[in-house]
This record gives structure tokens, sequence and C-alpha cells, in this order.
């Protein structure tokens, strides 16, 4: 489902959370301590959010939703409540829910990022489904909170403990609230499957709530992966020092201009500097392009 795009929106990561997390623990962070920096003087894009234009851009009708959290960070979901495409199906009654997660690094873009013919959102609402998509805190659609300005680092401070307990029950309740449904279908991937794990062990009556669990690329531990960034990352980052506690509790890959200016410069198909950013994207993930969208996975949103 997920096509490794550089260029999409990405979700906002915290060194606690690679602290707290394995040996995935500051995998991200060495590869991009550099961006980091430069981006704190570039400055942040405003307004870089995709999700609603692009659903409404393909004809789908698109509800975009508040949800407030019991720590009161607060959150921006959406919701596709019917599709274009299957207008008996959208008069057959109240209709199945279906939540999806996003995974590290993404947000709800993720869902629809590849278009009608091949992204699981538009997939599940032509078949009838009412589908909902989650985003985390700190991400570009959920950087706000009631009380604390997300420059402030105590902004930063929570870890996949908080996005699972607050998050994810939060918008799992809001999105069942408002469909009026007692349960509902859950899909997730990376990230947020741990967040998954996290809720349903802390607060198992959310099991109640689900009617099917989807979980792509689940991760609940670590040990044994084989990814060399995330085992370099976990020797400099994965115990308490001075560079772990340096980056502790502040904003890393933000929406940059100059991640905007990559974007559409060098990792434009055009680009015979566009090999650079698919191996950046193979240093990441991992190399094997079998599952790979070779098609879209150096476009935009």
């Amino acid at each position: 489902m997920l096509d490794k795009n550089f260029c999409a929106d990405t979700n906002i990561l915290t060194s606690k959370e690679m602290v707290n997390n394995s040996p995935t623990r500051g995998s991200v962070m060495l590869l991009n301590l550099v961006l980091l920096l430069l981006s704190r003087k570039i400055g942040l894009v405003d307004g870089h959010k995709a999700t609603a234009t692009s659903i409404s851009n393909h004809n789908y009708p698109v509800e975009e939703h508040t949800v407030i959290t019991y720590d009161d960070y607060i959150l921006t979901i959406y919701r596709i409540p019917s599709s274009p495409n299957r207008s008996h199906l959208n008069r057959a009654g109240r209709r199945a829910v279906v939540f999806l997660q996003h995974g590290i690094l993404s947000a709800s873009d993720d869902w629809i990022i590849n278009g009608p013919e091949a992204s699981l959102a538009y997939m599940l609402a032509d078949a009838g489904y009412d589908v909902w998509l989650g985003n985390a805190r700190g991400n570009t659609y959920s950087r706000q909170h009631k009380h604390i300005h997300p420059d402030s680092s105590d902004f930063w401070r929570f870890s996949w403990h908080e996005i699972g307990v607050y998050d994810l029950a939060a918008m799992l309740d809001y999105a069942l609230a408002k469909s009026q449904s007692s349960s509902l279908h859950f899909v997730a991937h990376s990230q947020g499957t741990t967040a998954f794990f996290v809720l349903m062990s802390s607060l198992p009556l959310y099991n109640e709530k689900l009617r099917s669990v989807h979980l792509l690329a689940p991760i609940a531990y670590m040990r044994y992966h084989s990814f060399i960034l995330s085992k370099l990352g976990g020797i400099f980052l994965g115990t308490p020092s001075f560079l772990s506690w340096v980056l502790s509790s502040m904003e890393l890959l933000p929406i940059t201009n100059l991640q905007k200016l990559i974007c559409e410069h060098i990792c434009a198909s055009s680009s015979m500097f566009n090999f650079l950013c698919s191996g950046l994207l193979d240093f990441i993930g991992g190399w094997g392009t079998r599952h790979l969208n070779q098609v879209r996975r150096l476009s935009t949103v």
C-alpha cells in the first residue's frame, strides 16, 4: 500500500520515541540530523495538508473532524462517508466502520496517495465502508495542543505509549460515536500497529470495540531485524547518552521549505539526481524493490 514517498507528508518523530523503543531508536535521527539543523533556519512549510484536497479532487466526499485527547492534544482526522462509484451501497443503510492508522513518519495521506484505483481508503469506500483516517500527535495534521505551543519542548515529550492510550483511544471513540456504531474494523501500518498493541494491552476493554484487526508490517519488538541504519542508530541513541539527551523532546523531520525544494527539484522524475532520493529511501527502508510502487515512489502528493 505504501510507496515510500519521501515527498509525502511525514509524521513528526521525537527522539524520546526512539530512546524508548529498541534498536529502531534513532535510526532516522542519524540520517536526518543535518536536515533538522538546517530546517531550523530555513523554516516550516505552511499549510502542507493534502488529505482533504486529494480526496475532493477525486470527487469523493470528505469530512474533517477534530479530536481532543485526554492530555489535550488536538488531532485532525478525516472521514470518507460514501463513494460516488457505489451509490446503491450508499443507500443500503448504516455501513460498517473501518479505521485506518498510518505508520511512522507518515500521515493520513498514506491511505489515499495512490489514487482511487490503488489506495486502500478509496477501495474500502467503494466497497461500502464508512472510512476514517487517523493522524497521531505531532504530524502535520495534529500539530496542536490546547495549552502548549508546538515550538515548546514540552509539546514533544511523548512516545508510542501516549499515541496508543491517548490518541488512538480518542480517535476510535470519536469515530464510533459519530458513526453510531459499537464496533469497527481496524487497519494499521508499522507505528500504527505498535500504538494498537499499546492500547489493547494497556486498556484491554478496547478489544470489545473491534470487529476485525488487520496489521501491516506489525511491530512489537525489533531486536532481530536486519536494517543497517537502525542498528547504527541504536549504537548511538539506543541508550541514555549526551546525544540522546540533546535530541530529547524536540521535533524531528518537520516539513520544511528545504524538503519542499528537494522534492520539487532533486527528487522530480525529470531530475538527473533523483537516484539520490531513491537511494535514501532504500537506505531507510531496506533494499529490495519487489513491493514498491515504481511509478509513484518519487512523486509528490
